[in-house]
């Protein structure tokens, strides 16, 4: 087999992962399946809220503990600012396009005091699509330096969200709110469910790069 036809054979290969994972997306809107483990930080009284016309997802609530064994009661207390913001981006059709994580608070305890604990960037989301059922999963990419506690969670941190009471119905076309009563806990992501999900963020961007590459040629074509 020659050198280019496995080149060819290879974009090929990726352009149907692509197709697959676009159809996968749009089509199958359904939880991850995160399982929340050691070290965790939980968050309550939060504020759920979804405006259809902007199609601006946002939680809002306090950073209320962090447990590093799993063992009940939670290790430490969060102190002071103590807030849990999630901000993301979803379409009508549930598709997220973007988002942000950000947990405030210290633990003197074990070295968090500069105010904030954990940041990341929004990579995967899912829901319950069964009426009433109102949970919301979010992975999250975290670097070196984002928060005090990045090295607990990065490369992923999950979040599983019971938004309760916000009227979700399994749809993103209407508004739906709540006023303070849902709970989240936040959890780095554990192997191997950390590679696959790398995984399909490189193959993300291939597609990503193929499609301008095609765009690319089709312009030169014309220009010809």
């Amino acid at each position: 087999m020659s050198k280019l036809l496995r080149i060819r054979l290879a974009v090929l290969s990726v352009a149907s992962l692509c197709l697959v994972l676009v159809v996968g997306t749009e089509a199958n809107a359904a939880l991850i399946g995160l399982t929340s483990q050691p070290p965790d930080i939980t968050a309550f009284f939060i504020s759920v809220n979804y405006d259809a016309t902007t199609d601006a997802l946002t939680a809002n609530g306090f950073a209320t503990n962090l447990d590093l064994d799993g063992v009940a009661p939670p290790d430490y207390s969060i102190t002071a600012p103590r807030a849990f913001t999630i901000s993301a981006t979803v379409d009508s059709s549930g598709v997220a396009s973007g988002g942000t994580l950000v947990i405030n608070g210290t633990v003197p305890a074990v070295g968090a005091v500069s105010g904030t604990l954990l940041t990341g960037t929004l990579t995967q989301f899912g829901y319950s699509t069964t009426p009433g059922g109102e949970i919301f999963e979010f992975v999250f990419t975290v670097e070196d330096d984002d928060g005090d506690l990045a090295s607990s969670f990065k490369p992923l941190a999950g979040v599983i969200l019971d938004a309760i009471d916000t009227g979700f119905g399994g749809s993103f076309t209407s508004d739906f709110s709540n006023s303070g009563f849902g709970n989240a806990d936040t959890f780095p992501v554990p192997e191997p469910a950390t590679l696959s999900l790398l995984l399909l963020g490189g193959t993300a961007i291939a597609c990503r790069r193929i499609r301008r590459s095609r765009a690319r040629g089709a312009r030169a074509s014309q220009a010809e």
